[in-house]
């Protein structure tokens, strides 16, 4: 049997280690997994260390607060008021373990000199060595006349009574050589029924410390109550069959059914609310059903009458223009409705490809508009012709001006054409004008600066007229 028995996490195996050795310094026994002597039944072993022991010490940390082997420990040496907890972490013990006055390691050098390890040693000394008590005796008063005579008499009446006495033991003697007799033969005959009962009482014990093993495991692996025979309330109540007042199981038990009714509760609150969203969302699909049938009605409507007017446009020969009155935009904004509308894209499709005609001879036409008018500007200008220019020309501002003030100073002159281009999207042509070997009207040559090349343009005006633009 050992003084102390060292209960802890395998976690905190150094710090057990270095306590034990420190314990032992002081003259104490120390009991702790490592000192399990070979070939002996750890589980047997350990309860009976456990029972024995002077002192229970438990090493509360991060770790060991979780642990069921240390929980159990603990509550024997609590049961048996021989525990002395020790707080190595700044953590909470376990439940039912907050009223045991605890001593603290956290932060401990592991010198036995600390003041830390000087406070548990008196704590253990305290705990396994109560001080001894001081019997006081009185001094004996003298002996009287009277109190002699009192003697004398009590010891005449003693004598008297001694032979009476006498034959009364012999029977009490042989009365209790039967009884002797009949307890001799009820030892043998139970004796083998006590070490059973001790051996189941082991078992017992070594099935509780197997089943709280597998409810850890389960609850790491969050199997809380399924599988049904699996479970880690599944075995806390196989525990309780075993031993109904143990502690660890009921506690295990209490932690499981309220987080399953805070769960049960979560999923109550998420039925309820997924049932109000879809009634919400049925109500609303209603609505929108409702609603779909009255603009489809309208749209019908809508879409027929465009088609109908689209119709009489194209007939009309509003082909492409006016901009929102023209065939193709009527079929473009029935398409906006609906877009799958046949009528609209077959009508679409032909009025592009009837374009697509119309604009290459619209082309063809504006580029032999726009090689003769670029041919009659050039003859007007060189027959100095200001009515036929002014008549096909949109000037600029002191255009005019300057044709009377060039044909009155030079005498001949020479018109070049350069860079033209025919821009057929846009419907016009641009070209450069550059005028060269210029002779005043007194024949003499003169050279032109910046003034003599110009760029002009030929297109419709705002009355739709083809003009040059200069």
């Amino acid at each position: 049997m050992c003084d102390i028995f060292l209960s802890y996490a395998n976690a905190d195996a150094k710090t057990a280690e270095v306590l034990a050795k420190g314990l032992e310094t002081q003259g104490w026994s120390v009991f702790w997994d490592h000192t399990i002597p070979p070939g002996e039944h750890w589980v047997k072993y350990i309860g009976k260390e456990l029972d024995e022991a002077k002192c229970v010490l438990v090493l509360w940390s991060k770790t060991s607060i979780d642990s069921s082997w240390v929980y159990e420990e603990a509550d024997r040496g609590r049961r048996r008021e021989v525990l002395l907890p020790i707080m190595i972490d700044d953590v909470l013990p376990p439940l039912g373990f907050g009223g045991v006055q605890a001593a603290s390691l956290q932060g401990w050098d592991e010198s036995v000199s600390s003041a830390e390890f000087k406070k548990i040693v008196a704590a253990i000394d305290h705990l396994i060595c109560s001080p001894p008590t001081i019997r006081v005796t009185k001094p004996k008063a003298p002996i009287t006349d009277k109190q002699k005579l009192e003697s004398k008499y009590q010891t005449h009446k003693r004598n008297k009574t001694l032979w009476l006495k006498i034959g009364l033991a012999v029977s009490v003697v042989l009365a209790t050589i039967a009884v002797g007799q009949l307890i001799y033969y009820w030892a043998a005959t139970s004796e083998s029924g006590i070490e059973s009962k001790q051996a189941s009482s082991s078992n017992i014990q070594a099935q509780i410390i197997e089943f709280l093993d597998n409810a850890n495991k389960a609850l790491k692996e969050d199997r809380l109550v399924e599988p049904a025979e699996d479970s880690a309330i599944y075995w806390y109540k196989r525990i309780q069959e075993l031993d109904p007042n143990h502690k660890a199981a009921a506690v295990g038990i209490a932690r499981i059914e309220s987080d399953q009714k805070a769960k049960r509760l979560a999923e109550a609150k998420r039925l309820a609310e997924a049932k109000r969203l879809a009634e919400a969302e049925k109500i609303a699909e209603a609505k929108r059903h409702a609603k779909d049938k009255k603009l489809t009605e309208a749209k019908k409507k809508e879409i027929s009458s465009l088609l109908l007017q689209a119709q009489r446009a194209f007939i009309a020969g509003n082909v492409d223009s006016p901009p929102k009155k023209s065939a193709l935009f009527l079929y473009k904004r029935v398409l906006e409705i609906e877009p799958n509308n046949t009528t609209a894209r077959r009508s679409i499709k032909d009025i592009e490809e009837f374009l697509e005609q119309q604009g290459e001879l619209t082309a063809r036409r504006d580029a032999e508009i726009l090689d003769e008018l670029i041919g009659e500007f050039i003859h007007a200008f060189d027959t100095r012709d200001i009515s036929a220019l002014e008549a096909m020309s949109e000037f600029q501002s002191n255009r005019l001006e300057f044709l009377n003030q060039f044909f009155s100073q030079y005498k001949s002159y020479h018109l070049e054409v350069s860079r033209f281009r025919h821009i057929s999207q846009q419907r016009k042509g641009i070209a450069i004008i550059t005028i060269t070997q210029l002779i005043n009207v007194h024949d003499a040559p003169v050279l032109a600066s910046s003034w003599n090349k110009f760029e002009i343009i030929i297109r419709r005006n705002s009355a739709g007229h083809w003009k040059v633009f200069w």
